[in-house]
């Protein structure tokens, strides 16, 4: 018995390994350490925190990459016309707002599974994020 129980152990721990070693799962690893840590979240709230916070940057990467192609339209354009210029400035301040509206509806959502505490701990969790992987990506040329 005891056995086997190491074996199961040893293989977790070979494909746990194998996981962290790809690129990808690195970064999803150190996010999501750093970002426990640094909220102090307990298991029960990281079951509840991550489906959400997981949906919340999907969400603000396809606004992202909507606000990158209504850009791209723009680019290389030299002598805007005024009214290209408008449209672009508009364009911005919209992706700004929904930007922020997006946010306000996910931490109220967090809201009903951590205490407030944590979640005005979510800006320095991404800050310390965003520097650890910059901070690799220098030692190591790439996360």
């Amino acid at each position: 018995m005891k056995k086997i129980i190491l074996i199961i152990l040893l293989v977790s721990f070979g494909l746990s390994i194998k996981s962290f070693a790809q690129p990808g799962n690195r970064i999803k690893s150190l996010k999501i350490a750093i970002y426990t840590e640094e909220l102090n979240l307990t298991s029960m709230e990281a079951q509840k925190f991550w489906p959400i916070f997981n949906e919340y940057e999907s969400k603000l990467a396809d606004l992202r990459n909507e606000m990158k192609n209504s850009k791209m339209q723009y680019k290389g354009k030299e002598g805007l016309s005024e009214k290209e210029a408008e449209a672009a400035l508009d364009s911005y301040l919209n992706f700004k707002q929904n930007q922020l509206d997006l946010e306000k509806e996910y931490m109220l959502r967090l809201k009903a599974v951590i205490p407030v505490k944590k979640i005005i701990s979510i800006p320095k969790a991404e800050n310390r994020f965003k520097k650890a992987l910059l901070t690799e990506i220098k030692k190591k040329g790439r996360p």
